[in-house]
């Protein structure tokens, strides 16, 4: 999307962006690059350092994952791929609040 931000590298098209302030995919993509990638590597870190602020890092990248999801559907995109990201944050969410990953986070 950062590439190609008519999105025909991906094999999307703008037209549902029509109704929102963006006409092309580069603003998105770059929300994407940051949010789920940049954010979600460094709570994925902090999850493998065991550090405690991790785990509300997770349930906040899963939080924003299901808010994305919304606004996909409410702007018009109905790909497979978003059952798969749903799937994804409640992944999250499961993992995040199992007694044994809670208990194993450390202060620092």
């Amino acid at each position: 999307m950062l590439v190609a931000p008519s999105g025909e590298l991906v094999g999307l098209s703008v037209r549902p962006l029509d109704s929102t302030p963006v006409e092309n995919f580069f603003l998105p993509g770059l929300v994407l690059v940051v949010l789920f990638g940049l954010t979600s590597s460094f709570v994925c870190y902090g999850l493998l350092t065991r550090r405690r602020w991790a785990w509300p890092g997770a349930i906040g990248v899963a939080l924003a994952l299901l808010v994305w999801v919304v606004v996909e559907v409410v702007v018009g995109f109905s790909r497979p791929t978003i059952y798969l990201n749903v799937g994804t944050a409640v992944g999250i969410v499961g993992v995040a609040l199992y007694p044994a990953v809670r208990s194993d986070l450390r202060d620092s």
